[in-house]
């Protein structure tokens, strides 16, 4: 199948009105074949589409979302984060086509609005299993899109290890009866991951580690897990304060903001990808702008739950790299980056009295 779009603008960074006017696209099979101000013969061309005053630019990514609630949309409302995952995180015992099918939809969604990556924080509790991986991975591999996984894990509580010690009552109710997977056994699991899946299907599906955030991690399990990723060439994606609650536990346990421990414990870095960062001060900013560790911002989320304002408008000016998420539907409704990035176009612009400080337009196209 061969596609050609005639005469179209092609956003283009560095141009002086931000695109290039007149431009005719060759799409041979999977691949855009020829970008070409000349002209571009027809003969053997399936279908040809009229291009002029539209404009055509690279497909969005994704940065951070959860498949499984493909199948949650909706479902619940005004609950701060801590409370909300009381019920997300009973969503268990999904069989491998229902795993596959909710990757699917997601999938579906994102290609039909404009979205042609996404980095997948597969949340599945008790469910993480090879099955379950292969079952997601195989609907990235249907599907066409690009795709990393990065399996969630927790194995150290630290959020309900605290809330218990403040009352002890908590303990009954929160019991969970299955023991979290020990950090040994996820690394193993993490290893025959990257071996089976990372750069299949042609590079395009890779392999990410996935611990859920500093929280809820052991430091054996951060290591470990980074450790297995930078083997394979990979990278780590995780959750880092999404909510006051979580940057108070963690200066409490730790004495310390986590971000710094991360980087005492050598867990920051360009192959690190850090979804939220909401509660950080000046000083975690600075340390992920000298790591060059990567943010994820996901403003839908962000104020569906109350988390509050990431400061992107200080990441931005201090030279970290910022990319978008939708995050999971049960928090943000869908898999559209086009309502991520108005989002995130338009919020921060309260967080400062200098508009000449706002994100700009250009800015959330780079993010996404």
């Amino acid at each position: 199948m061969s596609i050609l779009i005639k005469g179209c603008a092609v956003l283009a960074e560095g141009q002086p009105d931000g695109y290039l006017p007149h431009q005719n696209i060759l799409i041979e099979g999977n691949r855009i074949s020829r970008i070409s101000p000349e002209s571009i013969s027809r003969e053997g061309v399936d279908r040809t589409i009229d291009g002029r005053d539209r404009l055509a630019i690279p497909g969005l990514i994704n940065a951070h979302t959860h498949s499984l609630e493909n199948l949650s949309k909706a479902t619940k409302e005004r609950v701060p984060l801590e409370l909300w995952l009381l019920d997300l995180f009973l969503l268990e015992g999904f069989s491998a086509r229902a795993i596959y099918l909710s990757a699917m939809l997601g999938a579906m969604e994102m290609l039909k609005t404009g979205t042609t990556a996404t980095l997948d924080h597969l949340a599945l509790g008790h469910d993480l299993s090879p099955e379950a991986l292969d079952a997601t991975m195989q609907a990235y591999a249907d599907s066409g899109i690009r795709a990393g996984v990065a399996p969630l894990i927790q194995d150290d509580d630290q959020v309900m290890r605290a809330a218990i010690a403040a009352r002890p009552g908590l303990a009954e109710l929160l019991d969970d009866d299955q023991e979290p997977m020990a950090a040994a056994d996820y690394i193993e699991l993490l290893d025959w991951f990257f071996r089976k899946w990372h750069r299949a299907e042609g590079v395009r599906l890779r392999c990410f580690a996935g611990p859920g955030g500093f929280q809820w991690c052991s430091d054996e399990l951060l290591q470990g897990s980074l450790e297995v990723a930078r083997r394979y060439g990979g990278g780590l994606h995780m959750h880092l304060l999404e909510t006051k609650l979580q940057a108070l536990v963690c200066f409490d346990q730790h004495g310390k903001s986590a971000t710094r421990v991360m980087k005492e414990l050598g867990v920051l870095g360009p192959e690190v990808s850090l979804a939220h960062c909401v509660w950080l001060d000046d000083a975690d900013v600075d340390i992920l702008a000298e790591t060059d560790s990567r943010v994820v911002h996901n403003p839908a989320s962000n104020l569906r739950i109350g988390s509050g304002f990431a400061p992107i408008i200080d990441m931005l000016e201090k030279g970290v790299k910022v990319a978008l998420g939708a995050d999971g539907s049960a928090s943000s409704d869908n898999q559209i980056m086009f309502d991520a990035m108005k989002l995130a176009a338009l919020i921060h612009n309260v967080r400062s009295t200098d508009h000449r400080r706002w994100p700009s337009t250009r800015d959330v196209l780079r993010m996404a």
